[in-house]
């Protein structure tokens, strides 16, 4: 298996401005210079030709013709690249260079990236099985609690912690037996199963009263965001200050009904299916992810590749702005996370390195794949796909879709699912193929749900501008009954 290297991502592309083109951007360029010389005896451009040319040296004349003709000469080399380069990773050249210039011509060249030829392994033996299929309970719970929260209500407790407690308490953390700056905290709110701190922190929180104290002795995560604190042991000292705990409603028909969550959903037989089905769409999307993780891991082995260092750079970049969105909505600033994690900018981005590069490295391996197996996903699918969601929620305006949903995300979404679909065929297919039936269940459900919504909607919108045009038909018998009146008691 041949390795592929940094330099096999580049290719050189070289184009020329000539003829008359070339001399039509240095007339312009000298016509420009000479308007700014001054010879004695003459006002400022306007002493013989001779004598202004006489003062301008070539080397300007060039400088000044390139300056103008960049753009040109640029999209020029962009347009050849594309046109020689099938697999160009990027429409713009990552280096320029002068390649030669006179008074004939003008040769430049840029250096584009291009994704090189993958040779894969045996991709269809790898051994990867999907997760159990049947839907966790705790996964149906939590989704039931999702859509009642609203509607929840705390009560106050006595009895000790469980899963799903709001607990209020006061903790200080120690590392060596000292205090560390960000681990201490008085009246502090807690769902007990939020995930918020770290792994075990919560867990062994379950079963204390109010009142009671204790040391949770625990180790950051290696891959903690806080370098520092990054794999040490720590005790949190605790002390439970109150338990609330969640109270969700009765259901009933008559209460699910006033959820008005689908005009389908009318009784709490029908409300125990939705959150049955709404849990396993969540599941197989667990499972789907769970899958694709794999699958990437186990797609490394099959192709030795270096990555060129710009594509890396860039999607390092593009990552820690995608990053400073994720802070930006927690109204945390950039600032205040690298200071908190004792990080700069540069070693936060070095520290996600290498999962950048093997997050590269799978999707290059897996476009391979989608090739080899002849995926492809047209403009037509996309245009039918953007069309049947404009049906199904009656929207007329198709290019607002559009906008949020581009082509380019619709492409890889779907190459990369079909993907997943095709190699569960081949290392697990007694589990791909009850997958593929549940998955098509869930659709249909959720289906039937838009569709019932909009033809109700739809009603409404038509009961609505019926009343507003026997309202319009009204208004017009009612004035011409007022004035017949007028008239009638004018004449008595």
């Amino acid at each position: 298996m041949a390795e592929i290297k940094s330099k096999d991502w580049v290719v050189k592309v070289e184009t020329k401005l000539e003829g008359e083109q070339w001399e039509t951007y240095l007339k312009k360029a000298r016509n420009a210079l000479r308007a700014e010389v001054v010879v004695p005896g003459f006002r400022k451009g306007k002493a013989p030709i001779n004598k202004l040319d006489a003062r301008i040296s070539i080397d300007k004349v060039f400088e000044k013709a390139i300056k103008s003709s960049q753009n040109v000469a640029i999209e020029k080399l962009d347009q050849k690249a594309a046109e020689q380069n099938k697999n160009l990773f990027w429409e713009k050249s990552i280096s320029l260079k002068l390649e030669n210039i006179n008074e004939k011509e003008l040769a430049i060249s840029g250096e584009y990236i291009v994704i090189p030829h993958i040779t894969l392994g045996d991709y269809k033996s790898l051994k990867i099985k999907l997760e159990n299929l049947n839907v966790p309970a705790d996964l149906i719970e939590k989704i039931k609690k999702e859509k009642l929260d609203k509607y929840a209500v705390k009560l106050e407790s006595e009895e000790p912690i469980k899963l799903g407690d709001e607990v209020n308490f006061d903790f200080t953390g120690f590392i060596d037996g000292k205090e560390f700056e960000g681990g201490k905290a008085e009246g502090f709110d807690l769902e007990i199963g939020s995930k918020r701190f770290i792994p075990g922190f919560e867990e062994k929180m379950i079963g204390l009263k109010k009142g009671e104290e204790k040391d949770l002795k625990l180790k950051f995560p290696t891959d903690y965001h806080v370098k520092h604190l990054a794999g040490k042991d720590v005790v949190f000292k605790v002390k439970i200050n109150s338990i609330k705990t969640i109270s969700l409603p009765e259901i009933t028909d008559s209460f699910v009904a006033e959820l008005n969550l689908s005009p389908l959903i009318k009784t709490k037989k029908d409300f125990e299916q939705y959150i049955n089905t709404y849990a396993l769409a969540e599941h197989l999307k667990d499972v789907e992810s769970d899958y694709s993780a794999k699958l990437s891991d186990k797609v490394n082995s099959l192709a030795k590749f270096e990555i060129h260092e710009a594509i890396i750079e860039n999607r390092k970049e593009q990552t820690y702005h995608a990053f400073l969105r994720k802070l930006e909505e927690q109204q945390i600033t950039e600032d205040e996370f690298l200071e908190s994690a004792g990080l700069t900018k540069e070693e936060y981005l070095k520290d996600n390195e290498e999962k950048i590069i093997k997050e590269l490295k799978s999707s290059f391996i897996m476009g391979a794949m989608a090739e080899a197996e002849k995926i492809n996903v047209t403009y037509k699918d996309y245009e039918k796909y953007i069309g049947d969601i404009a049906a199904n929620w009656g929207l007329q305006n198709i290019d607002i879709i559009k906008q949020y949903i581009p082509f380019s995300t619709y492409q890889t979404n779907e190459m990369t699912k079909k993907l997943i679909e095709k190699m569960m065929n081949y290392t697990d297919p007694e589990a791909a193929a009850e997958y593929k039936k549940l998955d098509s269940k869930v659709k249909k459900y959720f289906e039937t749900l838009d569709k019932a919504k909009f033809e109700k909607d739809k009603a409404e919108d038509k009961k609505e501008e019926a009343k507003e045009t026997k309202s319009k038909e009204e208004k017009p018998k009612a004035e011409s009954t007022k004035k017949t009146t007028t008239k009638k008691e004018e004449t008595k």
